[in-house]
């Protein structure tokens, strides 16, 4: 037992003398095992920065640290710090007076680097006209954050943007944080010193100056969420830091600096405004009075912040020294660095080198070691108060891997998406079939960037389905749709309580007729039919043309007896069907009985009608309006009807209609428009419910009024973010339609240009379109752009393809032809055929065999071009449509 106690007693001794002399270093184990912690708040904007080099210097640590950094804005980081619920603060403001008076001296404040705060706004591109910015003055500006200017068209906006084009009437969207911020501080600031006269409620970082929240005023928390905001409201106006909205691809506001230059962000020297400012207070005295708004000089930003560090000079123990030791790698070469990465800039080395100097002075605390990765320090750099550069962790170095193959990988898909077609896809009437087809075809040899439109001419009924996606959860089918008939207000209503709103845009008119292939009119006249008699004959209540009815209007006109007439209809569901059964049964309700409604049929069973009109079984079905066509070609004493254009192009004869006047007119003789101009005061805006009766356009008064008369209608989703990169090309697609341009081909398709205040309607309707906040909205290049219109983005009327040159001008040639065709025929009939010699008439029939040889082969060759072009690309893919085109007319005026 004693000898059990000598051995304790030797042990314990030993154990003694070891730790006394130093042999053992407790605290080695000590702090190993501890945890040295440090936590921050404040600005959102270096956010992203302190958390990187936080990463870094836990994983060069020689003994276990945590740092952390919570991005609350500047009002809240610097509450947090004067409460003394953080170990270092950060704002890109500094202490008030009296904040900083209340530290007594144990405070500092370090600028560790720049910042600008720039306004950004969501105007279209192309409406900004050939300057491609816009320009606000500051005074401009505060009018506009106050409510005083509410409208993107006003005098004040327009005088200092003259190429600006906006819907009349636009209103400006305001977004602004809502919580306390260092951005609001320096707008406010900057307006305050600006435009005082205006902007008289001084300076706030809280948003207490700015109007309450409205449809037009909206307040929202943080920088990333007024982002969003700006990105979701198209026609808005907000601001962030400068860099971050040029990391979103931001339109900026071009501002007027105090030295009178007109510039934004990117082209000023940001640093420049701490040169101007002059010398700078020490870290621990009062930097309330420091500014560097609205200074003078050239190139000078005019909203510029330092971003700084509070930290208390009292603060003792280790985690003091991991404060002051993270100051000073924010202050060091690599962290300096480092900070133009995240979009903001560095100070020049001379603060630089004077901060580092006031920081080691300041705070007599010992800072931590700092082994650089190209400077090894043996011995020194295994210490555990050194933040080694050879230290990593592998999950860092594989991050910096992964990071360096990103980069790799975002430029080959820029690559591959500058190659990518950008799709557009609609479908519904007929009716626009060819105009669109043919304003497809035109985009996409106008642009740079690679544009797939295509458009199914599937009929009104079909095309609204396919655009509401009832059965698809309301999501579309479509990009777009069309038709001549408007969405359903149960369709609408639907829509809209699911959040899927949408305008409508009306961009032509159009009518409908009937045609007929009736042998035995005279000469120069068409058939005169009452619209009762049309309604007896499509019901089968008059079978013959020999009827009393149809003899009474036509005199001359003999028809075989009993001859029997063949009515020809659409089979699936049509707006034409939908037109013509709604102003028969308005005019004559009790003689057309069969039901109104688009039709449509089961395809198993196409000649049985499953909607009304309920067509009597011995009435022929066509699919299509071309379909119908064809039937009234292909058969005698048949009667259809299709769009007006469409059978006037054809050559078919068509029905003199009784109009609500009295007057018996074709559509080629009526004026179309004067039906819109009697509904004009009804006529919603673009977003509104369209399924009206107010807003019909059938059986108006009028001494020309064409009495089935209606618009042909697009329908676009208002939120396209989910279609990326196709929403802007469906804006262009749409601005298209409705341009001078566009209105312009209308007639060579049988249809009308609408009236510029509907023109106007649809403008507004578009700027209600939202896009994915990567999107690019495209510029349409009219008259040369130097420089912009090379752009991916630009639509350029300077691009073109041969194919296209040479079939305008085959185009012109054929329609030269087709003159002198014509009036050969006039010479021929005006001579007296008995004073005509055998020879003259064969020196007269020359020409028009000429021309009918020579039309010949140009439509051969117009066809062996289409194909050539259709196998180099798809963008010739709609060729043979004209082509189909030049062929009916050629088939129209052979018969002729």
């Amino acid at each position: 037992m004693a000898a059990a106690k000598s051995t304790l007693f030797s042990f314990l001794s030993l154990s003694f003398f070891l730790f006394s002399s130093g042999v053992v270093e407790a605290s080695v184990s000590s702090d190993a095992a501890t945890t040295i912690e440090m936590h921050g708040s404040g600005t959102t904007n270096p956010s992203k920065y302190f958390w990187k080099a936080m990463d870094i210097l836990e994983e060069r640590a020689g003994k276990p640290v945590r740092m952390t950094y919570r991005a609350v804005g500047s009002g809240t980081g610097q509450s947090e710090f004067i409460g003394d619920v953080s170990d270092f603060g950060s704002a890109d403001i500094p202490l008030s007076s009296t904040q900083h008076s209340g530290f007594a001296g144990t405070v500092v404040q370090v600028p560790f680097q720049l910042g600008a705060v720039s306004f950004f706004h969501n105007v279209a591109a192309d409406d900004l006209g050939v300057a491609g910015r816009l320009n606000l003055t500051s005074c401009t500006l505060a009018k506009i954050f106050l409510r005083q200017i509410t409208t993107w068209d006003h005098a004040t906006i327009v005088a200092d943007n003259p190429n600006l084009s906006v819907p009349a009437g636009q209103p400006i969207t305001i977004i602004h944080r809502s919580d306390g911020s260092s951005s609001t501080f320096g707008i406010t600031s900057y307006l305050s010193k600006a435009c005082p006269d205006v902007w008289t409620g001084g300076v706030s970082k809280n948003a207490d100056l700015f109007p309450p929240d409205a449809t037009y005023a909206l307040p929202r928390q943080g920088s990333g969420n007024v982002a969003n905001a700006i990105a979701e409201n198209q026609y808005s106006i907000g601001y962030i830091d400068a860099g971050h909205g040029h990391e979103l691809g931001f339109q900026e506001i071009s501002l007027e600096n105090k030295f009178g230059q007109q510039l934004v962000s990117k082209e000023a020297n940001i640093p420049k405004a701490a040169t101007e400012y002059g010398t700078l207070p020490s870290i621990e005295d009062d930097w309330s009075m420091v500014s560097l708004i609205n200074l003078d000089g050239e190139d000078v930003w005019p909203i510029t912040a330092f971003t700084y560090i509070y930290a208390r000079t009292t603060l003792t123990g280790e985690v003091g020294r991991l404060v002051k030791s993270f100051m000073m790698y924010c202050l060091s070469d690599e962290g300096q660095a480092m900070v133009p990465d995240f979009l903001f800039y560095a100070l020049d080395s001379t603060t630089t080198a004077s901060m580092r100097m006031q920081v080691e002075s300041k705070i007599a605390l010992t800072t931590w070691t700092f082994e650089l990765a190209s400077a090894t320090q043996p011995t020194d750099g295994m210490g555990a108060d050194v933040f080694s550069g050879k230290r990593k962790s592998y999950g860092d170095y594989e991050r910096e891997l992964l990071v360096s193959k990103v980069d790799v990988l975002e430029s080959s898909v820029a690559n591959l998406q500058s190659m990518e077609s950008i799709p557009v896809h609609g479908s519904g009437t007929t009716n626009p079939s060819k105009f669109f087809w043919k304003l497809m075809d035109t985009l996409e040899e106008r642009s740079r960037i690679h544009l797939s439109m295509s458009y199914r001419a599937v009929g009104s009924s079909t095309g609204i389905k396919e655009f509401v996606g009832a059965d698809n959860g309301y999501e579309p089918y479509s990009h777009f749709g069309s038709g001549d008939i408007v969405v359903p207000t149960a369709d609408y209503t639907d829509l809209n309580n699911a959040g899927k709103g949408f305008v409508t845009i009306p961009f032509q008119l159009g009518a409908i007729s009937f045609f007929h292939n009736v042998p035995g009119v005279p000469d120069g006249k068409a058939l005169d039919l009452q619209p009762c008699v049309l309604a007896k004959i499509f019901t089968r209540k008059i079978k013959t043309w020999d009827h009393a009815d149809i003899l009474s209007s036509n005199p001359g006109f003999s028809p075989p007896a009993g001859k029997e007439i063949t009515v020809v209809r659409r089979i699936y569901g049509s707006s034409s069907t939908s037109l013509i059964s709604q102003y028969l049964h308005k005019v004559c309700p009790s003689d057309w009985d069969i039901g109104v409604g688009s039709g449509n049929a089961a395809s198993s069973n196409p000649t049985v009608p499953t909607k009304a009109p309920f067509w009597p079984s011995d009435t022929v079905g066509a699919e299509g309006s071309g379909g119908v066509s064809d039937a009234i070609s292909a058969t005698e004493y048949s009667i259809g009807y299709i769009e007006s254009g469409h059978g006037q192009a054809l050559g078919l004869a068509e029905v003199a209609l009784q109009n609500k006047d009295g007057n018996y007119l074709t559509a080629a003789d009526a004026d179309i428009g004067s039906a819109v101009m009697q509904i004009m005061s009804s006529i919603p805006n673009a977003d509104g419910d369209w399924d009206n009766d107010n807003l019909s356009l059938l059986d108006l008064g009028g001494e020309k009024t064409w009495p089935i008369t209606a618009f042909s209608f697009m329908f676009i989703r208002k939120d396209l973010t989910s279609l990326g990169r196709s929403g802007p090309a469906v804006k262009a697609f749409a601005e298209m339609v409705l341009s001078t341009e566009g209105q312009a081909m209308l007639p060579d398709f049988g249809a009308n240009a609408v009236p510029a205040s509907i023109i106007a309607k649809g403008v507004a309707g578009l700027a209600q379109l939202k896009f994915a906040a990567t999107s690019t909205m495209f510029i349409h290049e009219l008259s040369t752009l130097a420089g912009t219109g090379m752009g991916t983005h630009v639509l350029s009327v300077k691009r073109k393809r041969w194919a296209d040159v040479e079939r305008e001008q085959l185009v012109a040639d054929f329609e030269k032809l087709k003159a002198d065709y014509e009036a050969t025929i006039a010479a021929l009939k005006s001579e007296d055929a008995n004073t005509i010699t055998k020879d003259e008439l064969e020196r007269l029939a020359v020409p028009a065999l000429v021309f009918a040889v020579i039309a010949f082969l140009m439509i051969c060759t117009s066809l062996i071009l289409g194909g050539v072009s259709c196998t180099r690309t798809r963008r010739h893919e709609r060729f043979f449509n004209e082509d189909d085109t030049l062929r009916e007319k050629y088939t129209a005026s052979s018969k002729a």
